[in-house]
C-alpha cells in the first residue's frame, strides 16, 4: 500500500505537555505544500530547554513510510533525554499519538481507494 494522496492537512491536531516535555503537531510552513516535514512527520516529541518553554529540541518524531507512521528517535535521545520517572507518562501519550496517526493513515488510504 502506498502513501495516501493527502498525507497531511491542517485539521490534524495533537497537543500534550508534561513537565518539560511536549508532544505536538508540527506547524512547519503551511504555505509550502511540498514540505517533506509537513508531509512525512506530523507529530514530534520535544523537550524544553528551560522553564520558560521558549526553546526546545526534538527527541523524536513520527515519520510516514509506505506502511504508515512510525516513531523515530533523533539519535539516542529517546533513551538519553527522557528522565526515568517520566517514561511511563510519556510512553502512554506516544501510544495515543500512534493510534491517532494509524486511524488517520487508514482513513487517507480508504479515501485513496475510492
Amino acid at each position: 500500500m502506498g502513501k495516501p494522496i493527502d498525507t497531511y492537512n491542517e485539521r490534524l491536531e495533537f497537543s500534550w505537555e508534561f513537565k518539560d516535555y511536549a508532544i505536538r503537531t508540527i506547524r512547519e510552513d503551511w504555505q509550502n505544500p511540498n514540505s517533506k516535514i509537513r508531509e512525512d512527520c506530523p507529530i514530534e516529541l520535544i523537550k524544553y530547554n528551560d522553564s520558560t518553554h521558549k526553546s526546545c529540541y526534538v527527541i523524536g518524531l513520527f515519520h510516514l513510510d509506505d506502511e504508515g507512521y512510525e516513531l523515530r528517535s533523533i539519535g539516542g535521545r529517546l533513551f538519553d533525554c527522557i528522565d526515568a520517572e517520566d517514561i511511563a507518562e510519556i510512553w502512554a501519550q506516544l501510544q495515543a499519538g500512534q493510534k491517532m496517526l494509524d486511524a488517520y493513515y487508514e482513513a487517507c488510504c480508504a479515501n485513496e481507494r475510492y
